[in-house]
């Protein structure tokens, strides 16, 4: 059995939100995307909170010219931070959106054209995660059980099956969090039984390559429930 509480990522992010007098949301984001699918989450993230359909919204990866900064990928941090940036911008586009001097009854396109008279309306949204004072609210939980068969002869382990249960919160983009919980648990068995990095006498590394240095495959992942 494994027990473990992380904190879920960390530092800052921003989320650029343009709003046209077409009624299109253009975001502009810092993150490069290593496979989590971020501009999925923020598109799910700013459309439930404007309540538009997600077609009307198209999310691009921009560069330090037009991009608010980001701390970049790493430590699953992504959709956390990030998610928790376009929150942000969102809930601002809304209160301008609701705040404008139209009737209570115009449509989100009836606001969009008045807000954006004098040219595109653009929001900024932020979100800082640290190790501080925001560490009860940013903690991941997550226990494991392992089920393994042990050669007493030569002391080889073999997993036979594994059972993890996971305080996730809200799911956003459930293949994507299919594919972090399924890559975390085939990356930490191969660290635990397989993969291995050998140093000579001489100090050279003798796994110079995945001829030597084996990782997981196919063939050696147990059922995972």
């Amino acid at each position: 059995y494994s027990l473990v509480c992380a904190h879920t990522g960390s530092g800052p992010s921003g989320v650029r939100l343009r709003l046209t007098r077409e009624g299109r949301i253009d975001i502009v984001l810092g993150i490069v995307d290593q496979g989590v699918g971020i501009a999925t989450i923020v598109q799910r993230v700013v459309a439930e909170v404007l309540a538009i359909e997600r077609g009307r919204i198209s999310v691009r990866h921009g560069n330090t010219a037009d991009a608010a900064f980001d701390l970049g990928s790493g430590h699953s941090r992504v959709t956390h931070v990030v998610g928790r940036a376009a929150l942000d911008a969102a809930s601002k586009m809304k209160d301008r959106l609701q705040n404008c001097a139209v009737p209570s009854s115009a449509s989100f396109e009836e606001r969009a054209i008045e807000l954006c008279r004098a040219g595109p309306l653009e929001v900024l949204g932020t979100f800082v995660s640290d190790h501080g004072d925001q560490v009860p609210g940013d903690l991941s939980f997550a226990a494991y059980a392992i089920d393994v068969r042990v050669d007493r002869g030569t002391g080889e382990v073999h997993v036979e099956n594994a059972l993890i249960v996971i305080d996730a919160g809200q799911i956003i983009n459930p293949i994507g969090y299919q594919g972090q919980i399924d890559g975390g648990f085939v990356f930490g068995l191969g660290a635990a039984v397989m993969e291995d990095v050998v140093l000579g006498d001489d100090g050279k590394v003798g796994t110079a390559n995945l001829a030597e240095y084996k990782i997981p495959t196919m063939r050696d992942i147990p059922p995972l429930k």
